[in-house]
């Protein structure tokens, strides 16, 4: 087998890999919280940077629009109502899609009920850095800009769709913190996948 070519999960546990992390779907929280602030990277603080600045965001506008308190407030919980009911199903579903642009087939939505969290997972779908970062970025790329470009075509409603670009930049952490998992371990070829509820990561062994 060619190092360009990805493994499958039977090579991943021969002698030419070793296991290097694992967990549970449903400890995922303590795996992307120890990635995200106790091994920090550029990657982890841009996020924070961005989210920052989606705060500031919320608030230039409703200053700078002369929202009144009560409306910003309305619209602040209308974000989080758009949020839940209708980015995050849609923040999934681009994942979903990514998966099968990378080649997935067996794609299967997940609630983590422990977390009142929905997710995604290709089951038995081994995926290297380069289909890794694009599955966890394709969300961010797509949402992202058209949050912000709802916010300028209707100014009035700008605190909504800002407070809902706010809660999307600072729920993307998860992703952004096992994007700097794989950043961390750069110059590793690093492999994973999940299966029965748990989260594998392979490394090839130098």
């Amino acid at each position: 087998m060619g190092r360009s070519e990805t493994p499958s999960i039977e090579e991943l546990r021969g002698p030419a890999f070793e296991l290097l992390d694992e967990f549970r779907h449903d400890d995922v929280v303590s795996f992307v919280a120890r990635w995200f602030f106790d091994r920090p990277s550029w990657i982890t603080r841009l996020n924070l940077a961005l989210s920052l600045a989606a705060l500031a965001a919320v608030f230039v506008t409703a200053g700078l629009l002369r929202v009144p308190f009560l409306q910003a407030l309305a619209q602040f919980g209308l974000g989080v109502i758009v949020m839940a009911v209708v980015v995050l199903p849609l923040h999934e579903a681009l994942h979903a899609a990514a998966y099968r642009m990378t080649g997935a087939r067996r794609i299967r939505w997940r609630i983590l009920w422990k977390y009142v969290a929905a997710y995604v997972v290709a089951e038995r779908f081994v995926a290297g850095a380069r289909a890794f970062f694009f599955v966890a970025l394709v969300p961010f790329v797509v949402i992202t800009p058209a949050l912000i470009a709802l916010a300028v075509a209707f100014p009035r409603w700008g605190v909504l769709w800002l407070t809902v670009l706010l809660l999307h930049t600072a729920g993307v952490s998860g992703d952004w913190a096992l994007m700097n998992y794989y950043w961390t371990h750069r110059g590793r070829e690093i492999f994973t996948f999940d299966e029965a509820g748990q989260a594998y990561f392979y490394v090839r062994k130098r």
